[in-house]
């Protein structure tokens, strides 16, 4: 941009100075991207599984030592019919720690989601659960190529989805893609992770998303 003539050298008008902070937040607005390599802990949801949890114990009993808020009759009749299942519970601690959340199959009883869990499984066998895990799973997808600045990638299947409670509402989604444009026998598959928000008072959107490290990468990493 040409100097004022009527200004000391170096210096700019207002406008001039507006113009070079229009083109500076343009400029870090178009390096934005929600490709991350690691995962930002929303709401410190991965938090509580960091350190030993009383579940682990070996001397652990429900019935002394879980506490909800109230020893409901409705909820002890609970804990009788869904016993403590404690090599269920393990795998489910063991599956969060190593996944971040997204590779989670173990079902928990209700009784113990407040203490213990925070990612639920999503039952892909129930139509409406599938269906919105395909319209998260859509959204993610749109928004990934956003971000890859053209159409690079298509939805193969969605295949793990993790949810979090309503209250959150984050979808941990592990999707296979494949490159567009790409011949269909030559198409390799790709595994792609997401997180996207889903909360009933905000419009689906993408958090953050990654190609999925493979076995390999995460054992030379561990």
């Amino acid at each position: 941009m040409a100097e004022n003539p009527n200004l000391p050298i170096g210096e700019t008008t207002s406008l001039e100075s507006d113009v070079t902070e229009i083109d500076s937040g343009m400029a870090k607005e178009a390096k934005k991207t929600r490709e991350v390599s690691e995962f930002t802990d929303f709401f410190g949801l991965l938090r509580i599984y960091q350190k030993e949890m009383i579940f682990e114990r070996e001397d652990y009993d429900p019935m002394v030592d879980y506490s909800p808020s109230d020893y409901d009759d409705e909820e002890l009749k609970e804990m009788e019919e869904y016993p403590y299942d404690r090599e269920a519970v393990l795998k489910y601690i063991t599956q969060v720690r190593n996944s971040g959340g997204f590779d989670v199959d173990v079902y928990i009883p209700a009784w113990l989601h407040m203490n213990l869990v925070n990612f639920m499984p999503v039952e892909m066998s129930d139509p409406g659960e599938r269906a919105l895990m395909y319209k998260l799973a859509k959204v993610a997808i749109d928004e990934i190529n956003v971000d890859m600045k053209s159409k690079t990638f298509e939805l193969v299947e969605v295949v793990n989805a993790v949810a979090t409670a309503n209250c959150i509402a984050l979808a941990y989604l592990t999707l296979a893609v494949k490159r567009v444009g790409v011949k269909q026998e030559e198409a390799a598959t790709i595994t792609i992770q997401a997180i996207v928000n889903f909360h009933w008072d905000s419009p689906f959107d993408l958090r953050q998303w990654r190609v999925k490290p493979d076995a390999e990468a995460r054992a030379v990493e561990g």
